[in-house]
């Protein structure tokens, strides 16, 4: 059983675009975040574009809207794997203006790795699922799946 508390933490700047004619950060905007802290979050750990453990279809994704966010220049969006399964990974997020304990949005993305050739699900590499693990916030044991 592993059990870790390290999470990956990334501010990402926000631009006039980001923001609907309400002055508040448009909804979907914040999923977009998620995906730029992904990118950050595999680049920071070496991997290339292109990498065969980053051929992942997104399967789910659950947001919950907490606060609005007006006009600010960055956000936080904090990510960690809740479950890491044989072909699977859930993530947590949270995107924040500084303060983690008041998150503005939060939720769950479920990803599948998946072999470009065939189409179907395959296992991470060992030491994608290392990386993955290293990310887990709370206990897991064997947790694989498909």
């Amino acid at each position: 059983m592993h059990l870790r508390a390290r999470s990956s933490s990334t501010v990402l700047r926000l631009y006039p675009e980001d923001f609907d004619l309400n002055g508040l950060v448009h909804h979907p905007r914040y999923l977009l975040l998620v995906e730029r802290a992904l990118v950050d979050l595999w680049e920071e750990l070496g991997y290339p574009a292109g990498d065969e453990d980053l051929r992942q279809y997104l399967r789910v994704i659950l947001a919950d809207y907490h606060s609005p966010v007006t006009w600010r220049r960055e956000l936080t969006v904090d990510l960690w794997t809740v479950r890491v399964g044989r072909t699977s990974v859930t993530y947590g997020f949270a995107i924040h203006s500084g303060d983690p304990e008041q998150p503005h949005v939060s939720g769950k993305r479920v990803a599948v790795k998946v072999n470009p050739a065939t189409g179907r699900p395959a296992p991470w590499g060992d030491r994608m699922r290392e990386d993955l693990l290293s990310l887990t916030r709370f206990p897991i044991g064997n947790n694989d799946d498909q």
